[in-house]
């Protein structure tokens, strides 16, 4: 089981969920992930709304089947060959040169109309057979190549339901279990790490789908942390490590008030310091 984010509301949910418990919205086999920015999408969404990549919609075995069409039978072609004229050869006033009578030649018989109709159909469903392994093959390349760079098991558990006879089939059921074992790690030890520990997690999981999240904790983390030590070095250090964080203009205001008060602090010293050389020895 793995969390993701609700096409619909943006909402975090389970992957494994029905419906999406924030706004009713089906869930199971209703979404996709896009493979060039990672967004959640529904199945039937034909470009990414962030993106703008199109999708490519692969026909289903039970679309091309409803398309396939039976080859109809052509008609039968009656014999060419011209019937021997038999009252011709009858009325004829020449005998024959032996005194026979004249043999009368029967027209061969041509090939029977099922026959001729069986052999039609066996290379009709011949080529649609090779025509669907053909397309069968692109369809299964075209899906692999898009899980190149996806991190949704959804989609792995997809391709193998579809292709489990693929070339790649192992490789794709490494690849999920990796996933999973990433969800399992995320989902267990999340809650309780460090910005240290989240950190290495980002980088021991580059292309986890919980990379973004963990980011964004080790902003929040590191912002707290600047914010209890509350000097403009903490501060500094923050905007330098976060320069596009959640909380920079925080950071950016909350070190320029830092500096306000260390100056005004300074001033106070080196005064208490000249008050104290100014005053006399008694």
């Amino acid at each position: 089981m793995s969390l993701i984010t609700c096409p619909e509301c943006k909402n975090e949910v389970s992957s494994r969920a029905s419906n999406c418990p924030h706004c009713g919205v089906q869930i199971a086999g209703n979404v996709k992930r896009c493979p060039v920015c990672g967004t959640l999408v529904f199945m039937d969404a034909t470009q990414c709304p962030e993106c703008q990549t199109r999708f490519q919609v692969v026909s289903s075995d039970s679309e091309k089947e409803e398309s396939q069409t039976s080859a109809p039978c052509p008609p039968i072609v009656a014999d060419p060959r011209p019937l021997l004229d038999n009252a011709d050869s009858q009325t004829s006033d020449t005998p024959p040169s032996d005194g026979n009578p004249p043999v009368v030649q029967k027209p061969r018989s041509s090939v029977p109309w099922w026959l001729l109709c069986l052999g039609i159909l066996v290379v009709a469903i011949g080529g649609f057979l090779y025509w669907e392994n053909q397309n069968q093959e692109e369809a299964e390349e075209h899906a692999f190549e898009l899980l190149e760079h996806c991190n949704n098991p959804l989609n792995f558990e997809d391709f193998i339901a579809r292709f489990p006879g693929s070339a790649h089939i192992e490789e794709v059921r490494a690849r999920l279990r990796e996933l999973e074992q990433e969800n399992e790690t995320w989902l267990k030890s999340s809650g309780k790490m460090s910005a240290q520990e989240l950190q290495a997690f980002v980088d021991a999981h580059p292309g986890s789908p919980y990379k973004k999240l963990a980011l964004q904790k080790i902003d929040t983390l590191d912002w707290k942390e600047a914010d209890r030590r509350g000097t403009s070095a903490a501060y500094d250090a923050y905007i330098t490590k976060h320069d596009n964080g959640d909380f920079l203009d925080k950071a950016f205001a909350a070190r320029e008030a830092a500096r306000n008060r260390e100056e005004r602090a300074r001033r106070d010293s080196l005064a208490a310091s000249d008050t104290v050389v100014a005053t006399p020895v008694q």
